[in-house]
């Protein structure tokens, strides 16, 4: 993993030469071909404790390995691929994050339902809302993960999906817009009065 931080802080620094840069960019391009190997290392690049240009590296590289090699998998390490998506959007809303950050999160999980639910992950949507239940940051999360997939049920998105696939989705966002609306009043309801708190607190007495 140090040759991989050592290779991003390259590529992030102004002053690297041009030779440098793309021997560390293709480092890099051969650490994300490799992440269903090692898993363990691109969790740890994940960590909180990590700097921002990581955590994005390193949810961008399983965003890669959903889109290149999710067919070859086998069924254990899909389903270690989506318990860790969890993991990391849990990780992702304990804190204020950067926006490129956020959007790495909320991709790498729209990207693995796309494939797998409601068929193949039927809890994913019931996980995500009761992620959500745990802060307003986690609320939000788990609203743009279920919108951005609904973007991509819609016949305009720029992936091309099957229409048969977009309709698979269709059906199971239409058999939770119920729970998610009640979800999302919730979330709105809690916000305000958190909003409406912290303004009689700054109040002058």
């Amino acid at each position: 993993m140090d040759d991989v931080v050592r290779a991003l802080a390259a590529v992030h620094a102004p002053l690297t030469s041009p030779a440098e840069r793309l021997a560390a960019t293709r480092l890099l391009e051969v650490f994300k071909l490799g992440a269903a190997e090692q898993l363990g290392a691109v969790l740890a690049l994940a960590g909180p404790e990590r700097p921002a240009h990581e955590r994005h590296f390193a949810l961008h590289a399983l965003v890669a390995l959903v889109r290149a090699r999710w067919p070859a998998l086998d069924a254990a390490r899909r389903e270690e691929v989506k318990s860790l998506a969890l993991q990391l959007v849990a990780a992702v809303g304990e804190r204020a994050e950067a926006s490129f950050v956020v959007g790495a999160a909320v991709t790498f999980v729209c990207e693995l339902a796309k494939r797998e639910w409601p068929q193949r992950w039927p809890p994913l949507a019931d996980e995500l809302l009761a992620l959500g239940r745990r802060s307003p940051r986690h609320a939000a999360l788990a609203l743009e993960c279920l919108a951005s997939l609904s973007d991509e049920a819609r016949v305009f998105a720029l992936d091309e999906l099957p229409e048969s696939r977009r309709t698979e989705l269709r059906k199971g966002l239409e058999a939770i817009c119920q729970d998610v609306a009640a979800f999302a009043h919730g979330a709105a309801a809690d916000a305000l009065t958190h909003l409406r708190g912290c303004a009689r607190a700054d109040a002058p007495g």
